[in-house]
């Protein structure tokens, strides 16, 4: 869970908790395909900021990237990933950057949730076993 407070502080500082929370070592397992989770209060507050769904995929992927020399320092992740590190940066620099994800469908946005307070949560999940599918599903009460 991410407390990304989106509507409660600056767009920059929300988006530097999200980034932070994506890309810490505990959790960096390559770049892997990953679901971001977001309510939609948090929505309309990007929306209102000139923000869609794919901008702001983009922008999370885009700064979602660790130094190689750090990533090493995880231990003995399997290199049997699809996109471990060392094949989607250089292994041998300890200075080049490693995605958390891949560009694009690397990273879905879902809209869950309702109106919570003004420090909008969200969540990421990883995936390291297989490239996740989602559909769209409308759901009406009774």
């Amino acid at each position: 869970q991410i407390n990304a407070a989106i509507g409660n502080q600056t767009f920059e500082n929300s988006m530097f908790v999200i980034k932070d929370s994506i890309i810490q070592l505990g959790n960096f397992r390559a770049a892997n395909p990953k679901i971001f989770v977001i309510n939609p209060q948090a929505v309309k507050l990007l929306t209102e900021q000139g923000w869609d769904k794919i901008k702001f995929r983009d922008a999370v992927i885009d700064m979602c990237k660790r130094r190689v020399g750090d990533v090493k320092r995880t231990g003995g992740l399997s290199v049997t990933y699809k996109n471990h590190w060392s094949k989607v940066a250089d292994p041998d620099d300890d200075e080049s950057l490693v995605p958390a994800m891949m560009p694009g469908q690397g990273l879905q946005i879902l809209v869950s949730g309702g109106w919570g307070s003004a420090s909008s949560q969200c969540l990421w999940i990883d995936s390291v076993h297989g490239t996740p599918n989602t559909r769209k599903i409308n759901w009406q009460w009774a």
